[in-house]
């Protein structure tokens, strides 16, 4: 008897080979390339799993995959007439969520290397999925046809359920948006993009006023053993890459000469605030293990070095943050803390495994200047740079994008004073 899974991978195997029968071979009875397909898409996560984010076996692995999407014309399946309504199709629909997994995979890898990104919304035309239930997607032409009557205009379902979709959707337009910043970010414009990071900002706000609220995280979250641990997942990840895209438009306001409003010391706060569940609560979120050194590394160990920054050189009047009572300077040594811990736990030999070892040296070290300071009595100060220099510690981390290098500080030409 068959399965619900083996009638779905039937059902889109069916649908592959209707829509791009030329390209993968004279029959269906021959499922080489079409597993080929599967193949590539998978490797990319994987192969970063092994070698890391950063290595040139996932970077190539990643390209092999958008230009299989694009030969394959994933990146331009925008509806024939615009004006006609839209009805859903189980080929129609995998096309739209296969482009935009792939292209959030693809954005989260460029915020990771600072490489030029091999996709651009210039050159794309394919909306995003629908919201919709994967039993509604499988199921006949008729039942996924009415569909169309749980979603809105925009394409989040009205039921307020969490679907894979949902988690799919959202991902895609924070990663649009990160695509924009790093336009900024990674290309040569003659002109000061000031305007267009404020417009960015503005944006994302936009963005997250829209997103429905079974992705917004709650206070509470953590300790609901109702909520699923997909949702709890879905939700902290969505927290963290709104914050990443506000650290970078942050960092890029700070470059052009625009003035320090703290919002970049909130978002890394919140950064470091996000990653650590998934240490501290392991057990909730096992199933997301193989993603730890990304997390890490990706989202806590860039805001930590600017949390380190402000021990090393206070900014906070009375050690509390003006427009945050969440943020103090106490608050930010237990984060730091138990980022050390998390920083420990992974592995050395893991990917990433040196940076994270280097980092932690880094962070310890801030941390007992910080403490020793403390005690002795008095408020603390910044160290000497010839105390710094004597830390015996590298120069710069090994960051791959500079945007993410926040402990440029280690350098002594820029030393706190």
């Amino acid at each position: 008897m068959e399965t619900w899974l083996s009638i779905a991978a039937r059902r889109v195997l069916e649908s592959f080979y209707q829509e791009f029968g030329q390209y993968l071979g004279p029959g269906q009875d021959n499922t080489a390339q079409l597993e080929e397909i599967a193949h590539r898409l998978r490797r990319t996560v994987n192969e970063s799993m092994f070698t890391g984010d950063a290595s040139l076996a996932t970077w190539r692995t990643d390209a092999e995959q958008v230009s299989l999407l694009t030969y394959l014309g994933f990146h331009d399946a925008g509806p024939s007439d615009p004006d006609a309504p839209y009805i859903p199709t189980l080929s129609s629909e995998i096309k739209r969520r296969l482009f935009a997994y792939s292209f959030t995979t693809h954005i989260s890898s460029v915020s990771f290397t600072g490489r030029p990104p091999l996709f651009c919304r210039r050159y794309t035309s394919t909306p995003l999925p629908l919201d919709i239930k994967d039993e509604e997607l499988f199921a006949d032409e008729a039942t996924l046809a009415k569909t169309v009557q749980h979603v809105d205009e925009n394409g989040w379902n009205t039921r307020g359920e969490f679907y894979p979709a949902t988690f799919v959707r959202a991902r895609s337009m924070i990663a649009a948006i990160r695509e924009e910043i790093f336009e900024i970010a990674l290309g040569r414009a003659h002109k000061t993009p000031v305007d267009t990071l404020i417009g960015l900002k503005a944006d994302q706000a936009q963005l997250i006023s829209k997103l429905p609220p079974c992705l917004i995280y709650r206070p509470g979250d953590l300790a609901n053993l109702n909520l699923s641990d997909q949702i709890l997942y879905s939700r902290l990840m969505v927290e963290l890459e709104l914050l990443q895209n506000t650290f970078f438009i942050e960092r890029l306001l700070i470059r052009h000469g625009q003035k320090d409003t703290g919002d970049l010391l909130v978002a890394s706060f919140y950064m470091v605030t996000f990653t650590l569940p998934f240490w501290t609560h392991l057990d909730r979120l096992a199933g997301m293990r193989a993603d730890c050194e990304w997390l890490v590394m990706g989202f806590a160990a860039p805001a930590g070095g600017l949390l380190c920054m402000e021990l090393l050189k206070p900014t906070l009047p009375n050690g509390q943050h003006p427009s945050d009572p969440l943020i103090s300077r106490s608050r930010i040594v237990q984060k730091l803390s138990l980022f050390v811990g998390f920083l420990d736990w992974v592995n050395p030999s893991a990917p990433n495994g040196d940076l994270c070892s280097e980092c932690k040296s880094v962070v310890l070290r801030v941390l007992d200047q910080t403490l020793n300071g403390s005690a002795s009595g008095g408020d603390f100060t910044a160290p000497e740079p010839l105390l710094l220099g004597s830390w015996d510690l590298p120069a710069q981390l090994d960051f791959n994008f500079d945007l993410l290098d926040t402990f440029d500080w280690l350098r002594p030409d820029v030393q706190p004073s």
